[in-house]
C-alpha cells in the first residue's frame, strides 16, 4: 500500500486511544442498534471481547513505550 507522505504523521498514535475509538464506533454502529435482538450470552461475549481488545491495546502501548525508551539491562530481560 502506498500512502502519500503528506498524510503520514511522524508522531506515533496512542494505541489505547485508537482502540477506544474503534470500539466506540463498532459498538455505536453495529451493536447498539441490534442489542434488543441479542440474548444475554451474546451480550456477555461482546463485553468480554471489548475487555480483551482493551487489554491487548494496553499491552501494545506498554511495548511501544518500552521500545521508545530503549531496552535496559535487567535480570528479567535475559530470560
Amino acid at each position: 500500500m502506498k500512502i502519500n507522505s503528506q498524510f503520514i504523521d511522524s508522531k506515533r498514535p496512542n494505541v489505547i486511544n485508537l482502540m477506544d475509538n474503534a470500539l466506540e464506533h463498532i459498538l455505536g454502529t453495529y451493536v447498539e442498534p441490534n442489542i434488543n435482538q441479542s440474548d444475554n450470552e451474546e451480550k456477555f461475549r461482546i463485553a468480554k471481547l471489548s475487555l480483551i481488545l482493551a487489554e491487548i491495546a494496553e499491552k501494545a502501548e506498554a511495548y511501544y513505550k518500552l521500545q521508545e525508551q530503549g531496552y535496559e539491562k535487567t535480570p528479567y530481560s535475559l530470560n
